[in-house]
């Protein structure tokens, strides 16, 4: 494997080819999925609920260092980044879209290659992704036509029509949802953000899940809401007892919304994508 494999950790990028590292393989598993079955009657059992868990990463590597001081000073460098705790996120330079956030599990072992002080053999680091999907690298509010490098093939992205999620003045819209799961406001949230004049009460509906989210709240053009999840904020204060204490969920695809009791304003919606 010729691609580089790249980390974010503690807001540092480290490209692994930079470190003199050679890639052999990067692998991933899919989401361990975990069913929870209820007996019925003698002879068989029924699925009550079914649960996405983990995935699980597998990176191997080898370097070659200058000399046996080299390879110790490398040897370092790798297992301060591995071998410590906390996550961070990594992806591959054939995808450079999509990321998942994951922390090592077990130890990470870096021995000489035999009768070698400049080789290693071939190193394993096995990662453990919680959130058991890969997220965009991009933000919904990353524009689709001009952010390059962040948008790419296979992020079930429609081309006609392209997706908006910042819109003014328009009552009616349709937000669309690229990931592979819906979005809901208590796991995944779509952070909303709105600027406007709402003389009593601001009202958000999702049409295809009947759901609508109310702000009883007025408000000027100055204000600043941001909703996450189901808690709403105006100026970063939490207004919740102000709210119907409803939220909005997204389902995969379009979802037809609809903004009443507002005028001169503007909303834009916030977040990753999942796969």
């Amino acid at each position: 494997m010729s691609d580089d494999v790249v980390i974010e950790k503690d807001s540092e990028v480290i490209r692994l080819k930079d470190w003199g590292v050679r890639v052999i393989n990067f692998d991933l598993s899919s989401a361990n999925v975990v069913h929870e079955t209820t007996q019925v009657g003698i002879y068989g059992a029924q699925t009550t609920s079914s649960k996405v868990g983990e995935l699980t990463l597998t990176l191997v590597f080898d370097f070659l260092a200058d000399d046996k001081y080299d390879f110790e000073l490398i040897r370092m460098k790798l297992l301060g980044l591995f071998a410590t705790p906390g996550a961070f996120y990594i992806w591959s330079s054939r995808v450079p879209y999509l990321r998942w956030k994951v922390a090592v599990q077990g130890s990470v072992n870096i021995p000489r290659y035999e009768s070698s002080d400049v080789a290693s053999n071939d190193v394993t680091v096995t990662m453990i992704c919680s959130d058991g999907y890969a997220e965009s690298v991009a933000t919904t509010l990353d524009s689709l036509k001009t952010s390059k490098g962040k948008w790419g093939l296979g992020m079930n992205l429609p081309r006609n029509p392209l997706p908006a999620y910042k819109f003014t003045n328009t009552n009616a819209f349709q937000f669309y949802n690229a990931s592979n799961i819906p979005l809901l406001a208590d796991e995944r949230p779509v952070k909303i953000h709105f600027n406007g004049v709402v003389a009593k009460s601001l009202s958000i509906k999702n049409k295809t899940t009947s759901q609508t989210l109310t702000i009883n709240h007025a408000l000027k053009k100055t204000d600043k809401l941001e909703i996450t999840g189901l808690v709403p904020y105006v100026n970063g204060t939490q207004i919740y007892k102000d709210s119907n204490h409803e939220y909005l969920d997204f389902m995969k695809g379009w979802n037809n919304l609809e903004v009443s009791g507002a005028t001169d304003f503007t909303i834009s919606f916030e977040t990753h994508f999942y796969y």
